[in-house]
């Protein structure tokens, strides 16, 4: 069956598409969420008159992510969680906390689904995510995990300067006065 989608699906194909899909998946699944209709004769003729407003909003879309990509390429997150011995974490860090500390530290949200592992995290260290912000538009994230109560090294340049302890001064000891009553 030919249907018009009416978002962008990923597997599918973009908001304008006209894809072919089987009968029931387009019954089933499609029609009913309203992500999809058939694609009619009058169904394809409004399709036309939309696709400018589609492809403007396409392009905003992108344009967006792209921004967002600039501001975030590079910046580092970092994750702390609780370990056990010999730095392993208690089960492993997920795309659902990985999303939930990109939004808290950048400030971007990002759908877990869109978030890919090279590995999966389940030591402390340093790995890197990358994220798709856009059809096209990937970014790749460091992310550092960290163990809960560890602090942060301070930078070479900010090392905190040696502490010089000041003289002690000590007063010289009062003379005793002696009783005259000797």
């Amino acid at each position: 069956m030919k249907c018009i989608l009416l978002r962008d699906i990923e597997p599918l194909g973009h908001e304008g598409d006209v894809v072919e899909v089987r009968d029931g998946y387009a019954r089933n699944f499609l029609i009913p969420r309203a992500v999809a209709v058939k694609a009619s004769d009058g169904a394809l003729r409004d399709l036309a008159l939309r696709r400018s407003a589609i492809d403007k909003r396409r392009l905003q879309r992108r344009d967006a992510a792209l921004a967002v990509a600039d501001t975030v390429k590079g910046q580092p997150i970092v994750i702390r969680v609780m370990v056990g011995d010999r730095g392993r974490l208690h089960g492993r860090v997920t795309t659902t906390q990985l999303a939930h500390h990109l939004q808290e530290q950048l400030r971007i949200t990002v759908d877990r689904r869109n978030l890919e592992l090279r590995e999966p995290i389940k030591a402390v260290g340093d790995y890197t995510i990358t994220a798709r912000l856009y059809t096209d538009v990937i970014v790749t994230i460091p992310v550092h995990v960290r163990p809960i109560g560890e602090e942060e090294a301070p930078a070479a340049e900010e090392a905190p300067e040696a502490v010089v302890p000041e003289p002690v001064v000590e007063a010289a000891p009062e003379p005793v006065a002696e009783d005259a009553a000797e």
